[in-house]
Order: structure tokens, then C-alpha cells, then sequence
């Protein structure tokens, strides 16, 4: 099913995650072999939500492994993206790969959307595909970098809704316009950028590293090369 999933009666104990990688550029079969990992270490828990990210030498195969995906967890929202290189299993390989991460949700709503971007005259840009983040706890957002503005759709995003964590980044496996590739659903796109709103779960955010933000949000006033001095006008490990 594409787009919603709609709460419902559910007698699972608490959300479940579970990711799945194939270190292999095999095509489709190693999208099959991300997405039975992920559904063995889920068991019995039904998938709410699937986000796929494929390693640049598997994009070409991105259509097929997209329903070896869907038929393999029969995610109730899937979303993805192609990559340069894949992180799963406590391991991160640099030139190919497919992971799978899955989620069981109990009770959460889960939205999956395709945002496009069109001219609006006088070089304003509409964005069309949006759905109400009223609700929302957390955002997924992943984003076609040629095709789709996404710095002032996180700055209006960030108005709207102060405080709305968004998560994600860019599509990165095509070599120019025109060369990524972006997962909705049991559709693929070249343009725009893919998501799913999450309501009624705790999302708790990191950063690539790992790293979860400490503190309030400061400016660097003062640094040398990587080496931060001031935080705030202030020496930072007086901040800190």
C-alpha cells in the first residue's frame, strides 16, 4: 500500500527495528537478501514502515529489488533512495551494497509521501505532495539534490513547525541530474524527494556519527581549522 498506514488494533508489546545488508552487488538478489535479514530479526512483527538505500552499483536494479522488498515484508509504507555506499550491521561499505531497515510500529501512524517541486512564476516554487505535519513527531526526508529545493523547504518546514525533527539526506548515487533514483511505494522516481511523517512514536534523533545533540543550539564564534574556541562569544568548554 502506498502512502498511509493507518493506526490500528495491534497486540504487539512495543515498537521493533531491525536492519538487513547484503554486502554483495548482485542485483535484485541482494535486495532479496536485505530484506530477509531484516525480516528475520523482526520475526513475526508486521513491517509499518521500510526505507531501502542501494549502493550506486545496485541502482540499475532498482525496480525489480523494490518488489523483491515489498514481497519479502509487505511494508505497510517504503521509501528509499540509491547511495554511494550503505551502513547496516555494524558495517559501512563504501562503493555498493543494499540495506534494508524495517520497523514495526505498534499503534504509530505512518504517512509516506513524493514531494515535486514546480515553477510558480516570478522565481517562486511550489511544492506539491505535502502532507499535514500538524501531528507529527519526527520526518524522514529523502531528497533528490538537482531537482528539489530542499533548504528553503526546510526553512519553511522549520517555521511552521518549530522543533519538528526531520531525518535523512541526500540521494547520492547518480552521477549528475537525472542519474539518482528515489523508492515510493512500489514506484521508482528520478525527480523531487521521498518521506514518511511519523505520528505517535518516540523518535529520538542522531547525527551520521552517532552523536545525539547536548544543549541548545550556539554559534561557533571563534575557531582554527576544526578546533571550535568559542561557542556564543564564549570560550566553548565554558559552554559546554
Amino acid at each position: 500500500m502506498d502512502g498511509a498506514a493507518r493506526p490500528r488494533e495491534d497486540v504487539r508489546v512495543g515498537p521493533r527495528i531491525a536492519t538487513g545488508l547484503s554486502a554483495d552487488d548482485s542485483g535484485v538478489a541482494s535486495y532479496a537478501e536485505a530484506a530477509d535479514r531484516a525480516a528475520h530479526d523482526l520475526g513475526d512483527a508486521p513491517v509499518d514502515l521500510a526505507v531501502v538505500f542501494a549502493g550506486a552499483p545496485n541502482v540499475p536494479d532498482a525496480a525489480a529489488g523494490l518488489a523483491a522488498v515489498r514481497e519479502r515484508l509487505g511494508a505497510g509504507a517504503l521509501v528509499g533512495c540509491g547511495a554511494q555506499g550503505v551502513v547496516g550491521e555494524g558495517r559501512e561499505l563504501e562503493g555498493g551494497g543494499v540495506v534494508v531497515w524495517a520497523a514495526s510500529l505498534p499503534g504509530a501512524h505512518v504517512e509516506s509521501f513524493h514531494l515535486q517541486a514546480m515553477a510558480a512564476g516570478e522565481g517562486a516554487v511550489a511544492v506539491t505532495g505535502m502532507p499535514d505535519l500538524e501531528e507529527t513527531d519526527a520526518v524522514i526526508l529523502l531528497v533528490d539534490p538537482y531537482t528539489f529545493p530542499v533548504e528553503p523547504l526546510l526553512a519553511q518546514i522549520g517555521a511552521d513547525h518549530p522543533g519538528l525533527p526531520i531525518l535523512g539526506g541526500l540521494a547520492s548515487a547518480g552521477s549528475g541530474p537525472g542519474g539518482g533514483v528515489l523508492l515510493h511505494g512500489s514506484r521508482l522516481a528520478s525527480r523531487g524527494a521521498v518521506g514518511v511523517a511519523l505520528s505517535g512514536v518516540d523518535v529520538r534523533s542522531c547525527v551520521s556519527q552517532g552523536a545525539r545533540p547536548l544543549g541548545p543550539e550556539m554559534v561557533i564564534t571563534a575557531a582554527e581549522g576544526n578546533v571550535i574556541h568559542e561557542l556564543a562569544s564564549r570560550p566553548a568548554l565554558e559552554r559546554l
